[in-house]
């Protein structure tokens, strides 16, 4: 056979090869990208992002953070899926209130959300010198981008400088969600807490404001915590409301537009008057006006614990919630040591799964802390949750970031996976060391990978102890074109040098078997997103 005769059968057969080989092997971790490059001021101190993929262009991922000594919110892109990363000029923040950041409370401060004709919403806290010290008011910002970040439009969802000394609000927002198929305009939902720092005796609020035209204008925040009125006893007999004592609501829409919002039970006074109670999901099917609350989970023993709710097509008609958080349910009084637990409904929040737990350390009776969870789910379904673990830490007060995923819809979890690819040194930065300011890992999902994004001191030092953001994806098929030009370009930039690798190969061989065997090399190859 000549050489022209078997050289196209061969280009083929290899070509599919590659094709194929994505699908059979493992999902593998990409090398992990710095996102805060661009950023080199020794004091930076940068918080877990918040990222999300471009639903039209799987390639381009936008990260969202505050930078918490700088008390700013910056806006992070990679057109590569998350190997190299751009801070983008433009701020979502207004001269009016150029702050963002006042204290975090283990939630991301800085949520995202897709609409429609490629949109992007940025929801985020404003304040400015004007209004006050520690006991001040925050407005709720919502900004809009129509160039994935390169411009803001910004408006106020909930004017908290005009309030009275007695009304201060500290708003912290969490929460936001679009609706693009209800309404004639994007529907777009803000949730934050709401603590009354001057009012005694005055609980949380759980708020959530809606706008039906795209986020130019909003209605007045509805308390969903209202809505819930049970009590619990402690364990003196004592009687208490349940109510939000800490955590922040997340939010979540349904394919029929009904929208959901979750938060932590709990009761007045925090830990002083702790007494196991439910975590909590509203259910509204009128755009936010009125809610029924339901409870997610049995009565827990961690009223500050962290939860996230996300939304899924799959699982039925009205498609399934999916909710993690954390909890100690079977710890000992005084013991540190909380695990991850998964549960989800099928019935628009009616009733829910048994709690499973997710991390899969080989001691549970070791005090192996995982803590402040994420979730979110892929175009495909497949659900991915992620958290900070202690499992690998020898003492010297380090964690990374584990994860696993379900490709049943939650029946089932694949092993834990270590994503972070150094530990991270807490006693650097202001994870811990009396600052506590910390966010859940970020994850955001395209059908092929799922990228994390997490807050990282390798870079700082004693004496400069800056805060850093990395990402890095697990990568489950090969990278389609997407259905944007950019995407599409790339794809077919990538398919002609994967042919003219091939040929070259080819010609290679053809080149050794005339120059006969060469030694052995072992290559070490870049892990991008591809």
């Amino acid at each position: 056979m000549s050489r022209r005769r078997w050289l196209l059968p061969a280009v083929g057969v290899l070509l599919a090869g590659q094709a194929t080989a994505f699908a059979a092997d493992p999902p593998r971790l990409t090398s992990a990208g710095h996102v805060t490059v661009d950023d080199q001021a020794p004091s930076r101190t940068y918080l877990a992002p918040y990222l999300s993929v471009d639903p039209e262009n799987p390639r381009q991922i936008v990260a969202s953070a505050v930078d918490a000594r700088a008390r700013t919110c910056h806006t992070f892109r990679s057109t590569n899926g998350g190997t190299t990363w751009k801070r983008l000029e433009a701020s979502p923040s207004t001269p009016s209130f150029p702050y963002c950041f006042y204290i975090a409370w283990m939630a991301a401060e800085t949520p995202l959300a897709w609409g429609r004709d490629h949109s992007l919403y940025y929801a985020l806290a404003g304040w400015g010198d004007e209004d006050g010290g520690q006991r001040f008011n925050k407005t709720v910002l919502l900004a809009k981008s129509d160039n994935v970040g390169d411009s803001w439009t910004t408006s106020i969802v909930r004017n908290a400088r005009v309030l009275k000394d007695a009304d201060v609000e500290n708003n912290l927002v969490t929460g936001l969600a679009v609706d693009t198929k209800s309404g004639e305009q994007d529907i777009v939902y803000v949730a934050w807490g709401t603590r009354y720092p001057n009012k005694t005796g005055a609980v949380a609020a759980v708020q959530v404001a809606a706008s039906l035209d795209g986020g130019k204008t909003f209605g007045d925040p509805v308390n969903v915590a209202s809505s819930y009125t049970k009590t619990v006893k402690d364990a003196a007999g004592k009687e208490y409301p349940i109510a939000n004592f800490f955590g922040d609501p997340q939010i979540a829409v349904g394919g029929d537009g009904t929208v959901y919002a979750s938060y932590p039970g709990g009761t007045p006074g925090g830990f002083a008057t702790a007494a196991p109670t439910p975590m909590l999901v509203g259910r509204s099917t009128d755009r936010g006006k009125t809610w029924e609350v339901h409870e997610a989970t049995p009565p827990g023993n961690y009223p500050e614990g962290v939860q996230m709710l996300r939304w899924s097509a799959e699982g039925g008609a009205q498609g399934t919630l999916h909710f993690v958080y954390e909890d100690k349910p079977d710890q000992p009084a005084g013991r540190a040591d909380r695990d991850i637990y998964y549960v989800r409904s099928t019935d628009g929040a009616n009733t829910w799964s048994q709690p499973k737990k997710l991390n899969d350390d080989a001691d549970p009776g070791a005090l192996h802390l995982q803590v402040t969870p994420n979730l979110d789910v892929a175009p495909d379904g497949r659900v991915t949750a992620a958290w900070w673990d202690f499992r690998d830490d020898k003492g010297a007060f380090t964690n990374d970031v584990y994860a696993t995923w379900s490709t049943d819809n939650g029946v089932t979890w694949s092993a834990n996976t270590k994503v972070t690819d150094t530990p991270i040194n807490r006693r650097l930065g202001v994870w811990s060391n009396g600052s506590d300011m910390r966010g859940p890992p970020a994850i955001a999902s395209a059908a092929e990978y799922t990228v994390f994004g997490w807050d990282d001191t390798r870079n700082g030092t004693e004496l400069a102890p800056s805060q850093d953001i990395f990402a890095r994806a697990v990568q489950f098929k090969a990278l389609g074109g997407g259905n944007s030009d950019t995407a599409r370009n790339l794809a077919a930039a990538m398919a002609g040098l994967a042919i003219a690798g091939v040929l070259l190969l080819v010609v290679a061989l053809a080149a050794r078997r005339r120059q006969g065997p060469a030694p052995a090399i072992v290559e070490k190859t870049s892990a991008g997103v591809s």
